[in-house]
């Protein structure tokens, strides 16, 4: 993020020992008490040990009223280069900012993130503002076809984002295909040290869509398309991958 980024709101809390997590809002019509989506992007080192976290944070995580949107790994890569590939895509619906904050100083999870800096590398993060129709489903979709594909697209712009989206959504679903998240990067997490110094955690992407359909075929013959490519052209940076979905 540019030393000139400007922030409308900021968030935050102790951590431990001195440190403080901090969310700073880069939208001016975001605001840090209303429901965000989390977007954790990143490769392991050790993927049992990652599960094994994810089982022992989850009580957190849920206590706090936070919910699992999307879980999925990368099965093939369409298009983008390594620097913007990860392995895992984690998607977290929290009910605020605010409500994130208390998770991080949640002592049960201070506890068990060890288990994540041991088994996560790479790691990038940003909260998203939801764009797509189903943006008022706040809660999100739990359940899901276990029998539909998944893809994933996200991208840098110094455009706004939401002029893409209806767009992008009419041909999507032109194809048979389901936008099933469209986001725009929100507001940044950055950790605060006891003197003071923000430093924040990566954020890859300033746009994020998430297709479904029936095939990868499918998915991957939208993604390729002539049409498609023709309404991304403009993006500074895109990477696509067909994903398989965990939870």
């Amino acid at each position: 993020m540019n030393s000139d980024t400007r922030f409308f709101q900021v968030i935050k809390e102790h951590v431990v020992f001195g440190n403080h997590a901090v969310v700073k809002s880069i939208k001016e019509d975001v605001s840090l008490d209303e429901p965000v989506y989390a977007i954790n992007w990143f490769n392991t080192r050790s993927r049992w040990v990652y599960d094994l976290y994810n089982i022992l944070a989850a009580r957190s995580v849920y206590k706090i009223g936070g919910k699992v949107f999307f879980k999925g790994t990368v099965a093939k890569t369409l298009q983008g280069t390594n620097e913007n590939s990860r392995e895992v895509l984690l998607i977290v619906n929290y009910p605020s900012g605010v409500r994130f904050l208390d998770l991080m100083k949640d002592w049960g999870f201070i506890a068990v993130s060890v288990l994540r800096e041991l088994a996560v590398k790479q790691f990038s993060f940003g909260f998203t503002q939801r764009l797509d129709r189903n943006a008022a489903l706040q809660n999100g979709k739990v359940a899901f076809d276990r029998s539909k594909s998944f893809a994933i697209h996200h991208f840098k712009t110094d455009k706004p984002v939401p002029a893409f989206i209806p767009m992008i959504q009419t041909a999507a679903e032109s194809k048979g295909i389901e936008v099933y998240y469209a986001g725009q990067t929100s507001s940044l997490l950055y950790a605060q040290n006891k003197e003071g110094k923000d430093t924040q955690i990566p954020c890859l992407l300033d746009g994020l869509l998430m297709f479904e359909g029936d095939t990868d075929s499918e998915l991957e013959i939208f993604l390729s398309s002539d049409e498609y490519q023709k309404n991304i052209a403009q993006f500074d940076s895109s990477y696509m991958a067909l994903l398989n979905r965990v939870m």
